[in-house]
């Protein structure tokens, strides 16, 4: 199905921005943003990742400065059109803190690889922030690893599986696929 039918039937897209752009990580969030039809607006990291960003979202801003990516998506959010709904986090770990928090205060909802952060202060420090910004820290789930995955994995074969598992998050609703929208993308595909 395409964009515009989405649109047309009532689907919501959700507006994101990516922080570490170049990651190791950061295609396969490219891929899970553009596979479940939203949209990619702005996106940072220190080294010049456009190649890879104009294979998903050719209309995307990318920034190389921290605070020229920080302006544009405050900019962005005054406007209520294009405001930024979730910012996920493809960073190394030891600045998933401080970009966490920064994206709270845009007011916009988090998705971040585990570790949120390396000590249990930060992670205080952080519900805080939630409860500040009224938005939310969502973490991807490494379902590759979970018991009932290895079960299912040894139980079915490939397509089988990600049948399964596509079922299994039509029927756990939009909570369980916002916290898990790259999971059955990509992960099952490990298996």
């Amino acid at each position: 199905m395409k964009r515009q039918d989405l649109l047309y039937l009532g689907y919501n897209m959700k507006n994101f921005a990516l922080i570490g752009a170049s990651g190791y990580i950061a295609k396969r969030h490219m891929q899970a943003i553009l596979e479940t039809n939203n949209n990619l607006l702005l996106a940072y990291d220190p080294s010049d990742s456009v190649g890879i960003i104009d294979n998903f979202f050719p209309k995307c801003k990318f920034f190389t400065q921290f605070e020229c990516f920080y302006n544009y998506a405050q900019e962005l959010n005054n406007s209520k059109k294009s405001k930024i709904d979730f910012v996920s986090i493809c960073s190394p770990n030891y600045l998933h803190y401080p970009h966490i928090t920064t994206s709270l205060r845009l007011n916009s909802h988090v998705i971040c690889e585990k570790p949120l952060v390396p000590t249990l202060d930060l992670l205080e420090k952080l519900k805080k922030v939630e409860s500040e910004t009224n938005k939310k820290v969502f973490t991807i789930l490494q379902l590759r690893h979970h018991n009932a995955i290895a079960e299912c994995n040894r139980h079915f074969s490939g397509e089988q599986l990600i049948i399964y598992f596509k079922y299994q998050f039509l029927r756990l609703g939009s909570i369980a696929s916002i916290l898990c929208y790259t999971t059955h993308i990509w992960n099952i595909r490990r298996i």
